[in-house]
């Protein structure tokens, strides 16, 4: 009768233990979002107590994008002070994320045998990059050798009810449209992924942006890593809370570009604000550091007779009322005559008359934030 029992308690356990879980991703509500969900292979009620999803993300993006949790569908087994991220870990190719739901709260859940079940969405954030597969991953002896987190098979999906593991070791992952992925799961030895049906959008990355000025003019340097994901650029300018679009630049074969702003000197303020904004395949607008460049407040500046004696001379011909001021230095960096005064927009003539010792002499001029330098003499 015992041997009966103990037989027919065996072939429950064993039923309980058939039930097991696969992971996937999703694309994600935003471009640089994706959704980790599980599947169950038999109709299941439990009680959910850890579940972990290992994710990289190929370093060619270059700087690690940071990851956030943007949604916790999970969050009444797993409130947020159940949830880690781990972010320190990397291979020679990947950055690897290990995201750990653990609670000892016994909140029961059902599952329908081979349906999704989202469990969170995930974010990209503070480093923009290229577009890249986003990968679940099971790695070498859980990179207990080569990362953080530490002991043999840490990083890959894993699923507990209870204390009881769930996961499906011998194909621990599957694809979003019903395929599966086999991998070496119970010896922690194979690299296994599976990859999104679309990719995993992460935002266009400005490798640099400069603005410099030529003559009247602004030019406007910037580059990209990648033009994948790029639809085309807009150049905008910033004057207080107003934004205007003034050029837009088609996207081309390189991952470098410029605009020359001929109309830079007759924009509004003393100082124009320059940014990029390059505009996803998506729709979703990607922003450039801002770049600030000073205006040239004077189209010309010339000293007209270079001696104080007979009355030297500045002639400027100003875009703008600017402050002016004129310092004038021996020739062992003494200064021995300053002058400052307020020009008015147009032409006009300003006296640097002085009587000095005899010898040489430098006049610097600094108008609004640009400055000019000329030689004077004292015969």
């Amino acid at each position: 009768m015992k041997s009966i029992f103990t037989t027919i308690l065996m072939a429950i356990v064993g039923l309980a233990q058939a039930q097991s879980f696969q992971g996937t991703l999703r694309p994600g509500s935003q471009a640089n979002s994706a959704i980790c969900a599980i599947r169950s292979s038999a109709n299941f009620s439990g009680n959910p107590t850890n579940i972990q999803f290992s994710l990289a993300v190929p370093i060619s993006v270059g700087v690690r994008p940071t990851l956030v949790m943007l949604n916790n569908f999970y969050s009444a087994n797993f409130a947020s002070s159940g949830v880690s991220i781990i972010q320190t870990a990397s291979t020679a190719t990947d950055y690897i994320y290990l995201i750990n739901f653990s609670s000892s709260l016994f909140v029961s859940k059902t599952y329908t045998a081979n349906t999704l079940d989202n469990v969170c969405e995930i974010s990209f954030q503070g480093n923009p990059t290229t577009t890249n597969n986003l990968r679940l991953v099971q790695l070498p002896d859980g990179l207990a050798t080569t990362g953080t987190g530490g002991e043999n098979g840490q990083y890959n999906f894993y699923i507990e009810f209870q204390g009881v593991d769930r996961t499906n070791t011998t194909q621990m992952f599957f694809s979003a449209n019903g395929g599966t992925v086999v991998n070496n799961a119970n010896g922690y030895t194979a690299f296994s992924s599976v990859t999104l049906g679309s990719s995993i959008a992460l935002p266009v990355n400005f490798t640099s942006f400069t603005a410099s000025k030529t003559a009247s003019n602004a030019l406007l340097q910037w580059s990209v890593a990648t033009l994948q994901d790029v639809a085309y650029f807009t150049v905008q300018t910033i004057h207080g809370n107003t934004v205007t679009n003034i050029a837009n630049v088609p996207v081309g074969t390189t991952t470098s570009y410029q605009f020359n702003d001929g109309a830079f000197n007759s924009r509004l303020g003393k100082q124009v604000v320059y940014r990029i904004l390059a505009m996803q395949k998506d729709g979703s607008p990607v922003f450039s550091s801002n770049a600030i460049l000073s205006k040239q407040f004077a189209t010309n500046i010339q000293l007209l007779n270079n001696q104080f004696a007979s009355n030297a001379m500045l002639a400027l011909e100003l875009l703008e009322n600017s402050k002016i001021s004129i310092v004038v230095y021996s020739t062992d960096g003494r200064m021995v005559h300053q002058l400052q005064t307020t020009g008015i927009v147009g032409y006009q003539q300003i006296s640097v008359q002085k009587r000095l010792p005899a010898g040489s002499y430098k006049i610097q001029v600094q108008v609004g934030q640009t400055g000019y330098t000329f030689n004077a003499i004292q015969p």
